[in-house]
């Protein structure tokens, strides 16, 4: 290792830093969830999902997110919300 690999190795580690430490500030968690088949097939029946995204990682958390916003404002509309 040269020390020009090991300057680019120590700059992406300090970004990853920075962004973990961006993402606890702004009380932001990242997890990883496995989805099935038939987990994927609920979001698509639900309209959260499109069908032709379903592969796609960034579509499957937009419509989760979908997902709970809708059940946030159900529970908000019924008076159920904490």
């Amino acid at each position: 290792m040269d020390a020009t690999t090991t300057h680019v190795t120590a700059s992406l580690g300090a970004l990853r830093a920075r962004r973990y430490r961006a993402r606890r500030k702004d009380h932001i968690r990242v997890v990883s969830i496995r989805f099935s088949q038939r987990a994927l097939a609920v979001l698509i029946e639900g309209g959260f999902l499109p069908a032709a995204e379903s592969q796609d990682n960034a579509a499957i958390e937009r419509a989760v997110y979908g997902l709970l916003n809708a059940w946030h404002q159900r529970a908000v509309l019924s008076g159920q919300a904490r």
